[in-house]
Parts: structure tokens; sequence; C-alpha cells
């Protein structure tokens, strides 16, 4: 952080008021997934499960979309080149996975939301993990985001129905 803040001609301080590390630093401000998955458009003539799916889908084929900015592909070969961004990177998946759960079961009462969100978000994430690795060796995506458009809102939609048959206990009432 010490190179860092000299490079950037600032106090040590003012980059830990921005982030905790150097992992958080790097990732400050490119990603904003994390805001944007927890927070899906309201639904017009759609119900609130379709709305999410669409929502889902529209960030992660606007995610893969966006790796065709050299810029934004140098950045995702650097994450998977670095195990510490990698985990990083899936430690901030792992906080929007339990933020959307708390958004899942304010919308969907009876569906088990943890289990939703999980679900959800493994899909967009290999989904987007296996075609962002074919991007940065330069071969050619298994799925085309054409296809992967298509293809992906299916899927998510058949989670919800997982997530919706699994029968949900009540939260345990709380002892003295």
């Amino acid at each position: 952080m010490q190179q860092i803040a000299e490079a950037a001609e600032v106090a040590v301080q003012t980059l830990f008021n921005h982030a905790a590390s150097k992992e958080a630093l790097f990732f400050l401000g490119r990603v904003p997934f994390a805001d944007a998955l927890t927070r899906p458009a309201e639904s017009g003539e759609e119900t609130w499960e379709d709305t999410l799916v669409a929502h889902l889908t529209h960030l992660s084929i606007g995610y893969l979309r966006s790796l065709d900015d050299p810029d934004n592909l140098a950045m995702a070969a650097q994450i998977e080149s670095t195990p510490v961004l990698l985990r990083y990177e899936r430690s901030l998946h792992t906080q929007v996975e339990g933020e959307l759960a708390v958004v899942i079961a304010a919308h969907l009462p009876g569906t088990d939301a943890r289990l939703a969100a999980a679900l959800l978000l493994a899909t967009t994430r290999a989904h987007a993990h296996a075609h962002r690795k074919h991007l940065i060796a330069g071969v050619p995506p298994q799925m085309p985001l054409e296809l992967m458009s298509e293809v992906l809102p299916a899927r998510l939609a058949q989670l919800f129905a997982v997530a919706r048959d699994v029968r949900v206990a009540p939260d345990p009432a709380p002892t003295a």
C-alpha cells in the first residue's frame, strides 16, 4: 500500500480510507455487479422472479461483453493468474450471495432464499468464469454469448423452481 500511495502521491491513510487492502483497492469501483445484483429492477408485467432472472442474465452477459475491452480483459487475466485476487473475487461473490438471499426472502416468502441465491450466483459465476478463461486464453468460448443469453434464463428459472420446492422451516424462536 505504501508503494501505491507513493505512486499516486497520496498518504497511505488516504488509501485505507477507500480500501482496507490491496485486493479491495484493486477491485474498487470495478465490480458494479455487487450492488446491481441485490437491486433488480421492479417488475412490470413479469413476476419479480422473472425480473430477477432477466436482471442476472443481463448483468452476466454485460460483464462478458465488457471483456471485449482489452483493459477489462487484462484485469480478468490478472485476477485469474493471482490466487489472492481470485480468492478476493470469490469473497465478493459470497458477500453478494448473502445480500441477494435477503432480497429474495423479502420478495419470495416460502422460497429457500439462501439456496436460491447460492444456486443462481453459482450458475452465473460458472458460466462467466468458463467464458472468461477461454477469452483470456485466446480461444473461442464453448458457448457464444448469443446462445448463453438464451440458455441462462431457462437454467436460472429452473434453479428457482428447485429452491421453491425445498420445504423451508421457520426460523426457531429466540430463547431467553
